[in-house]
């Protein structure tokens, strides 16, 4: 009943929050629900192709910024839950002059996982990828920094939901299995084996993986296997492509087997969306541009530097030069990792 349109194709962010405090809001004003239907089916249609609820008896000006945060397009609701609050913040004497205001927050939360700029576009390639049946491996090129593990957690929540949507949830994973390669081994039964070389060893856990029903995906960053579990897994048959996450390979690889996917690094104007997502305003092009040289585009990089400046009295005064990202973005994506759903 309050969730947004484009979550029901499995895109969420933060302004699809938006429209859930909007469709509350009707739903208290007029004491009904936004969108009806006599089964839930009729519901979804109406949420998806109707109008919401009239707001009448409501003052104009808020009723306004009621139909923007429930609008279809995203782009026509406010930008941030900040922005709503200096919108309800300037209307305050027109729709409720004798209300205390509120201190407004300097720094706002950061986008939803997965939901800052470009992560849409590169969650939707790996959902699609992973449709390929002709791939033994699909290997994604990124870092800690730059969000990955995020990424490629959204990208499969996104195929088995598009899985679901289609009628195909036979070919959908029925979970995920996640964790470095000593911790997926582990998990499939293959734990290191002493008495065994390491090329055996991986080739056990690659026939093991390959004849997974779930979705495999293997943290190798950091791992000096990396190129030998992905050469491995090329050559092994099996059903269903494994994720595999690496900075980079420096070993050849068949690309009929394999497919190679880059987490997006964010360039200037990205950047400055993030920025304003999180502070409610447009940062000025200088600004942004010193964020972006000193997050170097990458995305957990970027949102821990903003998060830092929350106590800056004037946070576009900051001069990113003297700022370090050292151990902010890795402690994010860390934290993220640890309260994202339990592989199954």
């Amino acid at each position: 009943m309050y969730m947004a349109p484009e979550a029901f194709g499995g895109r969420v962010e933060p302004r699809s929050d938006l429209y859930g405090l909007g469709a509350t809001a009707i739903r208290l004003a007029t004491g009904a629900l936004p969108f009806a239907g006599a089964t839930l089916g009729e519901v979804i249609q109406d949420i998806l192709t109707g109008r919401p609820r009239a707001l009448a008896g409501m003052p104009r000006p808020l009723a306004d910024l009621v139909a923007r945060l429930v609008s279809r397009d995203v782009d026509l609701r406010p930008a941030s839950a900040i922005a709503v609050l200096d919108e309800l913040d300037a209307l305050a004497p027109a729709i409720a002059p004798a209300a205390k205001r509120r201190a407004r927050p300097i720094v706002g939360p950061p986008p939803a996982p997965a939901a800052w700029p470009g992560a849409a576009a590169f969650t939707a390639r790996l959902a699609q990828a992973l449709d390929d049946r002709t791939r033994a491996v699909l290997v994604v090129l990124g870092s800690e920094a730059a969000g990955t593990h995020v990424l490629v957690g959204a990208a499969v929540r996104r195929h088995q939901l598009e899985a679901v949507s289609r009628g195909s949830a036979l070919h959908a994973a029925p979970g995920m299995l996640s964790g470095t390669l000593d911790e997926v081994a582990a998990r499939l039964g293959h734990g290191l084996d002493p008495h065994a070389s390491t090329r055996a060893w991986i080739e056990r856990v690659a026939r093991a993986a390959r004849g997974e029903d779930r979705q495999i995906v293997v943290d190798a960053l950091d791992d000096p296997r990396a190129d030998d579990v992905i050469l491995a897994l090329a050559r092994t048959p099996g059903a269903r492509a494994v994720v595999v996450i690496v900075e980079g390979v420096r070993r050849a690889v068949d690309p009929e087997r394999v497919a190679m996917l880059d987490v997006p690094i964010l360039d200037v104007e990205a950047i400055a969306r993030l920025a304003a997502g999180m502070l409610g305003h447009e940062p000025p092009p200088a600004w942004a541009a010193g964020l972006h040289a000193t997050s170097q585009g990458l995305a957990l990089s970027a949102i821990e530097l903003v998060r830092s400046i929350a106590d800056e009295r004037d946070p576009f005064a900051v001069d990113w030069s003297t700022r370090s990202t050292a151990g902010a973005a890795e402690h994010r994506s860390r934290a993220l990792r640890a309260i994202a759903p339990a592989p199954g």
